[in-house]
């Protein structure tokens, strides 16, 4: 591999990133997570994810890390679970929170 070329695992991390999504967002909401050829480096507080990326940096050095804010819980109701703003600026729900995240 050439000295400037950085190997983007993108198919590897969005597998990852999908098949955690619902159990990220219910521990780990508002926080960062931080990706590297599928494989988890870690996850941080906002203010940290610049930690995190450099020693996925140091630990794959030809690849380039995959960094993403895991949305709230709250975020999440607001985008998917509640309909467009009506002529009162009231919102109703379309159906309730659980059908993403089941159970406490």
């Amino acid at each position: 591999m050439s000295k400037n070329r950085l190997k983007v695992s993108r198919d590897q991390n969005d597998r990852y990133f999908h098949r955690h999504f619902a159990g990220l967002v219910k521990k780990h909401g508002g926080n960062w997570i931080v990706l590297v050829e599928g494989k988890l480096i870690g996850i941080s507080k906002p203010k940290d994810v610049g930690k995190l990326i450099q020693q996925a940096k140091a630990k794959h050095p030809h690849s380039l890390p995959f960094a993403s804010p895991i949305p709230t819980r709250e975020e999440l109701e607001c985008l998917l679970c509640r309909s467009p703003i009506n002529d009162l600026g009231d919102t109703t729900p379309q159906s309730s929170p659980s059908c993403f995240f089941p159970g406490p």
